[in-house]
């Protein structure tokens, strides 16, 4: 008489991981129908409020986006998870845009240096955050922003900047006190709800020091980095922002300011900077 082949019990990790899941989900709020995570599984999911590393919060951000196609975005400061919810079109996507394509232009006409947006800035173990828009310096040029054994990208940028609305309060807060430690140098923070900009870096002016280990400080209007509410960045010489344009949405007259920089000595001088830089680099790599 035959009989049916016994079943291999589950494995001792795939329990574990069910039991984890199903205390998880004791714990969590019942979520209404339609949330962007109602059917993702309960030890895959990320809370506003949640506690854990960036390893578990990269983990649990893979799964959202296989099991969902709704647009989602959160962080992880300090250890803690900050959800946040789509950005709206005329408060926060068209002056991201607008300052995104400014520093897309310095960038074109600066080798060397790099632009981006709403890409992971891991620190430790204990952060990963996604800034609106970001402008780094190339590591074969010298920049804070390096590659490791895998290609990806490690580190932190030179400039960081966050357009601040519903996330106001966190972005000067918390967020700022996280870009100071891992070694933001220019932080530039629009406050929608106030109509105005607020600037901390690292030096005042261009013949400051910029020691990586000084606090980010908030610059006023009377300091050479930010007379008027124009941004005169230190860290990445001819970059100039006309904040009061941006905020008026004035495209054409943001483009000018820009260029003025541009056309600047000091620019010109970076740019031979760059260029020793690499060619330094270069003779390393093929010595």
């Amino acid at each position: 008489m035959s009989t049916a082949a016994p079943t291999s019990p589950p494995s001792a990790e795939l329990t574990a991981r069910d039991v984890a899941s199903e205390l998880e989900a004791s714990k969590q709020p019942a979520l209404p129908d339609g949330h962007p995570q109602a059917e993702v599984p309960a030890g895959d999911r990320l809370l506003d409020g949640m506690v854990m590393d960036a390893a578990e919060f990269r983990r649990r951000w893979n799964a959202i986006e296989a099991a969902t196609d709704r647009e989602f975005r959160a962080e992880l400061i300090f250890g803690t998870v900050s959800v946040t919810a789509p950005p709206d079109l005329d408060s926060h996507s068209v002056p991201d845009s607008l300052i995104g394509g400014l520093l897309l232009a310095y960038a074109a006409r600066t080798p060397g240096v790099r632009s981006a947006s709403n890409g992971a800035v891991v620190y430790r173990s204990h952060s990963l955050a996604a800034p609106d828009q970001m402008l780094f310096i190339e590591p074969e040029c010298g920049g804070q922003v390096q590659r490791d054994r895998d290609g990806k990208r490690t580190g932190v940028p030179e400039l960081v900047v966050e357009i601040a609305n519903t996330s106001m309060s966190r972005d000067l807060t918390t967020k700022r006190i996280f870009y100071e430690e891992a070694g933001v140098r220019e932080y530039l923070v629009y406050l929608v709800p106030r109509g105005r900009f607020m600037l901390f870096t690292r030096a005042a002016a261009a013949d400051e020091p910029q020691d990586a280990t000084r606090d980010l400080v908030e610059r006023s209007t009377a300091d050479p980095v930010f007379a008027g509410q124009v941004f005169r960045s230190v860290v990445f010489p001819g970059l100039v922002i006309d904040c009061g344009q941006v905020i008026a949405e004035d495209i054409a007259g943001a483009l000018a300011t820009l260029e003025s920089g541009l056309s600047t000595p000091e620019h010109a001088e970076f740019l031979e900077t760059l260029a020793v830089r690499r060619a330094g680099e270069d003779r390393d790599t093929t010595s």
